[in-house]
């Protein structure tokens, strides 16, 4: 995590990775069903829920699944907001980075 995300992520209070897991793009709903309350439980497991922000970002049929599971407890949930820059190399591929800003609630 970039320094300034840390800072900005600071005010949740502790900070613990879980790292969202890769998606097949064939999946099952009930694959991502399946998924999703599996990382709630491990989420709601960690404390109590006031207790608990998490910053969900990721395959977005996951992430609307896990969102709603987790508000459902009380459990805060945020989404990382970026400012995308493009730039034109001079063979003419572009590049694209993303610059963190702010969290935001879900």
């Amino acid at each position: 995590m970039a320094t300034r995300t840390i800072g900005a992520a600071r005010q949740y209070g502790e900070i613990i990775d879980i790292d969202f897991p890769a998606v097949d793009a064939l999946c099952s709903q009930e694959k991502i069903n399946l998924l999703a309350n599996q990382y709630a439980q491990n989420i709601i497991n960690r404390g109590a829920p006031t207790c608990i922000t998490v910053h969900v970002m990721g395959e977005m049929t996951l992430t609307f699944r896990l969102v709603e599971l987790l508000k459902a407890q009380g459990i805060c949930c945020v989404a990382s907001t970026t400012e995308r820059i493009v730039n034109t190399l001079p063979d003419g591929k572009k590049e694209t980075l993303f610059s963190f800003v702010q969290f935001r609630e879900y």
